[in-house]
């Protein structure tokens, strides 16, 4: 289990509703694979994931919000918790 919470990095303030998907090193080329269909809906800035157990590859998680640049953090550690992850708002994209 990890949990944390997620805020804007301009105003400190929490994201009102993301998603937080698992991912795992991938032990073949080091990258990570996210494991989509462990993708959660979270709200009020706090997550909670309970991560599979796969005690062979180290974790990681990925958050995403509309209007937001989508975060991915390093590799967790075993017990790691309460982490804090910021996202900067997305700029709009002009034609």
């Amino acid at each position: 289990q990890v949990t944390g919470t997620v805020v804007d990095t301009a105003t400190q303030k929490p994201l009102h509703a993301f998603t937080v998907t698992e991912g795992r090193k991938n032990t073949y080329n080091n990258q990570i694979n996210w494991l989509f269909t462990r993708e959660g809906a979270q709200s009020s800035g706090t997550f909670t994931i309970y991560l599979s157990r796969r005690p062979q590859s180290p974790p990681a998680i990925s958050v995403g919000a509309d209007g937001y640049v989508p975060i991915k953090s390093a590799l967790i550690t075993i017990g790691e918790t309460n982490l804090v992850l910021r996202s900067k708002k997305a700029r709009d994209r002009q034609a």
